[in-house]
């Protein structure tokens, strides 16, 4: 599952529960780049084209999401 990618295996179940919410709040567009960088390992500017951006947008994107995601596990 995502979660279990996202934060590894030894999670018990209430921390992939928080997970799977905290990763829920975030814009579609932040779930697709996390998916895309940390779940299927592809480069910026391997997802660039996808989102209509310049790879270097994609990073920043993707630095924000993975803030996003901490910020909304942590709440």
């Amino acid at each position: 599952s995502v979660n279990e990618v996202l934060l590894g295996a030894a999670m018990d179940s209430e921390d992939q529960k928080m997970v799977a919410v905290a990763f829920a709040s975030l814009p579609a567009r932040r779930q697709l780049v996390l998916w895309h960088t940390e779940v299927e390992g592809r480069q910026p500017a391997e997802i660039a084209p996808l989102l209509g951006i310049q790879a270097n947008a994609v990073a920043a994107l993707a630095y924000r999401a993975r803030e996003g995601l901490r910020q909304a596990y942590l709440q």
